[in-house]
């Protein structure tokens, strides 16, 4: 992955960030807040703009002083950005005494298409 506005780097210096692939209803359903901006809807298929949400996390280490909001991201071997459309709270996927790690969401309807 690789941050707007960061220099680019070869692929093996990115950072690595977990990330999912996630429905419309995934927030609502585990009941985690979005803070700013919008969830996924189905219009954010493969034929639209490449989108996704990050967590309060990712925005601690990669954008602490701006709105992530409209920023943008490079992931994998993308050469077109994907566009941060909103934040969500912090999930703890490992253990519950552990810290949140940076991750972001992609909806699910892309899975066919290439991110």
């Amino acid at each position: 992955m690789l941050i707007e506005g960061q220099p680019d780097e070869p692929l093996r210096a990115r950072p690595i960030v977990y990330y999912q692939m996630v429905t419309p209803d995934y927030a609502k359903t585990l009941r985690v807040p979005v803070v700013r901006g919008r969830m996924f809807t189905p219009r954010d298929d493969e034929s639209a703009a490449r989108v996704a949400i990050v967590n309060q996390a990712f925005v601690r280490r990669y954008w602490p002083d701006r709105n992530p909001v409209g920023a943008s991201i490079l992931i994998g071997l993308a050469t077109r950005p994907t566009e941060v459309i909103g934040v969500l709270g912090d999930v703890k996927n490992e253990k519950l005494s552990a810290e949140a790690r940076p991750r972001f969401w992609c909806p699910g309807s892309r899975a066919r298409g290439r991110m």
